[in-house]
């Protein structure tokens, strides 16, 4: 038969019926946190009466109690003889529920972990009802951390007036009372029975909820025992969570409600636990998001939170198989070229661009998002989105055009993610994404900027199929055109010409890496030659005097050199420079 752990079980079943469980917590919740239960109390109030009284503490405080005032404990005349007005009995229960300096750092009368996980669940709507024995706060307060406000019903009075079950977001029903009240429920007797109020509510909760106790031993509580008693149907399961035996009434109203037991460590753990698996949940049942506004909040989210990492990696790494899924399926896809016309050709080329980028829509935003706003910590994702798409779109192409253009998603990534950077002031970290990403040829694994580079991916010759033969770099046209107005609806670079600035630095700034990058005997004057080239000459544009005078300047701690591009040699990076401007000059008549 198959056994699956119960507190899977019970997250799933909490995650199915959202909001369909209320939580029955007791003692044992607050145990963690060193908060005494309430009969506790009365038992060391009662000490402290008999110290006052014969100036020794009884061995039997409840028979010293009986004996000298010939009745049972009870919390209320307790209070009152001990402290004349209500301020100085809130003053006096203090030290029992509310924490010292001191206890906050050692963690005592504090919410736990329980409370906290309890809280999480409650923030996102799998519990709006919680029923406690506890007369302290903590459950309230960890809520409250949370950002949650609560109704909280501690006497029968306040349930006059109070929003429907089903319409209020959260209610927390503290059945014994609340620790500031003197109404408080301790003895045998207070706890025999309820207010008629309180019976009414419960029998509406336990109809139409399911219920999951926790650190309630049912052994003192008749009223509540019977209020679980008579409840006639089992719309949802109860589950019980138990460490170690159950008491012998705990174990009857299990018979009785068919209830299905958890053994459980603690109360921490429980909680978390089931926490933990229901958010799992609701994170594999989580549509992906389906558009690019909608992925940008969330890599925005996850980034200003360095917990969220796993889930930032996840959510990325998801859109790169969305994306590879796309690029080599419906209009991506390699056509049937045989016998078509000049036109033909030049529409297929246009689809399949276009196409391709459809397929990157999302994933070229949450790049320019996350390397504006990312670190160097995240440099590992951003190299791993480039590997993967250089590597997974498998080449289904029948002609030259679709051969090359496999590698377009990563382009458009790598174009991206480099541009964010440069865009956040993070120049390095571009350089690091054209040499740290890896790529596996025939010939052995490179550097992806020798095959993701415009040069490689969009020829000139494919592109003059839609621009004409007068565009000197229709590659680098069109990445500029497809990307200058996805980051101004980003808020990255609003202006248009410092947009083209910082692309035209970035693509000097390729070509120089891609020079220095190769192995020195193999080394050649030739790299992929991007729109600067011709808007030097034709605009005075001084890209490649900037960054001439800037490794002069700043010699073997300039930014490639450091890097250990050109062996670390400034001559070497000179000269090849040299060659290449040349190069460029030539190309750009």
């Amino acid at each position: 038969m198959l056994q699956i752990d119960p507190i899977l079980s019970l997250a799933f079943a909490m995650h199915e019926t959202k909001g369909g469980y209320a939580l029955l917590i007791g003692s044992g919740i607050s145990r963690a946190a060193s908060i005494p239960t309430g009969w506790e109390v009365v038992l060391d109030l009662i000490n402290r009466v008999a110290v006052l009284d014969s100036a020794a503490a009884p061995a039997d405080p409840v028979a010293w109690y009986r004996e000298k005032y010939g009745g049972e404990p009870d919390y209320s005349v307790l209070l009152e003889a001990l402290a004349g007005t209500p301020a100085e009995r809130r003053q006096m229960l203090r030290k029992y529920f509310e924490p010292t300096d001191e206890d906050r750092t050692t963690g005592v009368k504090v919410p736990t972990a329980a409370h906290r996980a309890i809280a999480e669940l409650a923030r996102r709507g799998y519990i709006r009802v919680v029923l406690t024995t506890n007369f302290d706060r903590l459950q309230e307060q960890a809520m409250e951390a949370a950002g949650l406000t609560p109704v909280v019903i501690s006497v029968a009075d306040a349930i006059d007036g109070t929003m429907p079950l089903i319409h209020a977001p959260l209610t927390v029903i503290k059945l014994h009372g609340d620790y500031l009240d003197s109404r408080l429920k301790n003895t045998e007797a207070e706890l025999g029975a309820y207010d008629p109020k309180l019976d009414l509510l419960l029998d509406r909760i336990l109809d139409e909820f399911g219920l999951v106790v926790c650190g309630w031993s049912a052994s003192w509580d008749a009223a509540l025992r019977r209020a679980i008693e008579r409840c006639p149907t089992r719309r949802f399961s109860t589950w019980w969570a138990a460490k170690g035996e159950l008491s012998p009434e705990a174990s009857a109203l299990v018979a009785q409600r068919r209830a299905r037991v958890v053994p459980i460590e603690s109360a921490d753990s429980f909680f978390q636990q089931l926490s933990d698996r229901i958010i799992a949940l609701e994170e594999t049942a989580r549509p992906h998001p389906a558009s690019p506004a909608l992925a940008v909040s969330m890599v925005k989210r996850y980034l200003a939170d360095p917990s969220q990492r796993i889930r930032l990696h996840d959510l990325v790494m998801d859109e790169v198989t969305r994306t590879v899924t796309m690029a080599t399926t419906g209009a991506a896809v390699t056509p049937d070229v045989a016998n078509t016309t000049y036109e033909g050709v030049r529409d297929l080329i246009r689809t399949r661009v276009t196409a391709l980028e459809a397929s990157c829509e999302s994933l070229v935003a949450m790049l320019a998002v996350g390397c504006y706003w990312g670190g160097t910590e995240h440099l590992p994702l951003w190299a791993k989105v480039i590997e993967r798409l250089g590597a997974e779109v498998p080449d289904t192409g029948v002609t030259d055009w679709y051969r090359d253009s496999r590698h377009y998603p990563a382009l458009l990534a790598l174009y991206a993610a480099a541009l964010g950077c440069m865009a956040g002031g993070q120049e390095e970290t571009a350089i690091r994404l054209l040499l740290d990403p890896k790529v596996t040829k025939p010939s052995g694994v490179v550097r992806a900027v020798a095959v993701i580079n415009p040069a490689k991916v969009l020829t000139r010759e494919a592109l003059w199929q839609i621009y004409g033969q007068q565009r000197k770099t229709p590659g680098s046209d069109r990445l500029l055109e497809h990307l200058t107005p996805v980051f101004k609806s980003l808020n990255l670079v609003s202006d248009a010409q410092r947009f083209e600035a910082i692309f035209d630095r970035f693509e000097y700034l390729l070509a120089l890496t891609f020079l220095g990058q190769q192995d020195g005997k193999a080394r050649s004057g030739w790299a992929p030659m991007g729109r600067f080239m011709w808007r030097q000459e034709s605009y005075g544009y001084t890209v490649k005097e900037d960054i001439e005078a800037e490794a002069k300047k700043a010699g073997r701690e300039w930014l490639l050199l450091r890097l250990e591009l050109f062996g670390g040699s400034l001559d070497e990076l000179l000269k090849l420079k040299a060659e290449f401007d040349q190069m460029t000059r030539r190309a750009s008549f």
